[in-house]
């Protein structure tokens, strides 16, 4: 690679981060308090999945208005990633599992990865066992 494609290439790069940083949202613990709903749903669908994220650290999934998980929650800015660690039967993640495990819980971790954060949602990148899923969180007033 020549020196001067090098040099576009770490100008463009440096422009693009100061770009990133000015006026960009920041990942941090206020950001991610609140309430969110998962994937196209508004707020009020009765059938959305939702994602609450309490201030003490706590965290309720619902999913038509059932709470389906409680746990925790911690946020590790240095990675860029909200680190759940719940309660939940086996068919939360898993409808073949309902009828099965219908009075069965399990601890669970979840990693969830925020990014191309907006003030009011964002693409979350979801991290269980060995399984990946994106979807799109926005924020409930």
């Amino acid at each position: 690679m020549s020196v001067r494609l090098l040099h576009v290439l770490l100008v463009q790069l440096l422009a693009l981060a100061g770009g990133l940083s000015a006026g960009a949202t920041e990942l941090n613990r206020d950001y991610v308090a609140g309430r969110w709903v998962v994937g196209a749903s508004a707020c009020d669908d009765p059938k959305a999945e939702t994602f609450r994220f309490d201030e003490d650290g706590t965290v309720v999934l619902s999913f038509d208005r059932s709470v389906t998980a409680v746990g925790f929650w911690r946020l590790d800015p240095q990675v860029g990633l909200v680190d759940l660690h719940i309660v939940a039967s086996p068919a939360y993640f898993d409808e073949r599992f309902e009828e099965e495990h219908a009075d069965a819980f399990g601890l669970y971790q979840i990693l969830l990865f925020p990014l191309d954060l907006e003030p009011d949602g964002f693409r979350g990148l979801g991290r269980l066992g060995e399984q990946t899923e994106e979807a799109r969180f926005k924020r409930c007033k």
